[in-house]
């Protein structure tokens, strides 16, 4: 724009000298200004045509840029809603599995109060049956003794017996 209306100020103060001046043009040099006026307007012309064309692709990829921003902008809300969503599951998740071994620990603390509980009765079993095994015993060799004790008297009652039936 700006090389344009340069050169056509150029042109314009050119053509406002010659008219306004009093020297004196032969035809040779008039011609020869002439073709170097309408090479600069040809000149100027051409690069009309480049800059329209060049203002005409800038505006093309304009376009694109701001059709290319609207892509991106709906992209990163469709991934900031996926990672929200993504996010909102590992938090759940995670709730979970610590509801999980939260509930986990309870049991394994419920598990080892049973087993100390069955442990302390299996110890109390085996002294019952220890006592038990001792009471056995100690019934055994008293009823050893009685047996003994009721053949001695059973041989005396028949000794007396005999005795008895010798003095009669």
């Amino acid at each position: 724009g700006d090389v344009l209306l340069l050169q056509s100020e150029i042109i314009s103060r050119l053509f406002y000298q010659l008219k306004s001046s009093t020297i004196a043009f032969t035809q040779t040099d008039q011609t020869s200004l002439l073709k170097r006026c309408d090479s600069l307007r040809e000149e100027n012309i051409l690069l009309k045509g480049q800059l329209d064309a060049a203002e005409q692709r800038m505006l093309l990829a304009e376009g694109e840029v701001e059709l290319l921003k609207k892509q991106l902008q709906a992209e990163k809300v469709t991934f900031e809603n996926a990672f929200s969503i993504l996010k909102s599951k590992a938090v759940t998740h995670s709730t979970q599995s610590e509801d999980l071994l939260a509930k986990c620990a309870a049991l394994e603390a419920l598990l080892q109060q049973k087993e100390n509980t069955i442990a302390a009765r299996d110890d109390e079993i085996k002294s019952l049956d220890r006592k038990l095994a001792l009471l056995k015993s100690s019934h055994k060799k008293e009823m050893e003794e009685l047996s003994i004790q009721l053949q001695q008297e059973v041989y005396i009652a028949k000794l007396r017996d005999k005795k008895c039936f010798i003095q009669k």
